[in-house]
């Protein structure tokens, strides 16, 4: 089950708030059935000026560069629908191209729920266990 869950095919220049250059390039992002892939076109940026950020929920993807613009910035926040696995992220960088595993966290374990005959708490004599 892939599924491409967002997709900008465009790259434009903005200006931020601050008044720095922000750009937005083509990105993919694809859901697998344990993982989510992203695929970020960065041409004219290093690996060097790339930086990765991860919570529970989201991955932050930054990079900067005096080459491209006048130091333009590449700033983009990928929020995720289930939690991932932030010590398992990987990511790869060719030649202006990043292709970024986040592979989802483990799926709560479901718990059974018994009927005992006698209730466990009928060993509980004066806080301690018989």
């Amino acid at each position: 089950m892939n599924k491409e869950i967002f997709f900008n095919p465009i790259s434009r220049w903005s200006k931020s708030w601050f008044g720095e250059r922000t750009a937005t390039f083509k990105h993919y992002m694809t859901e697998h059935e344990e993982s989510y892939t992203i695929e970020i076109f960065l041409a004219g940026y290093s690996k060097e000026n790339l930086e990765i950020k991860a919570t529970a929920r989201t991955l932050k993807v930054l990079a900067s560069s005096e080459t491209v613009e006048d130091g333009v910035i590449f700033n983009h926040v990928f929020n995720f629908t289930e939690a991932i696995e932030v010590d398992a992220i990987v990511a790869n960088f060719y030649d202006g191209y990043i292709d970024i595993f986040v592979p989802k966290a483990d799926q709560p374990k479901r718990i059974e729920v018994r009927t005992d005959e006698i209730p466990f708490y009928d060993n509980l004599i004066n806080g301690v266990w018989v």
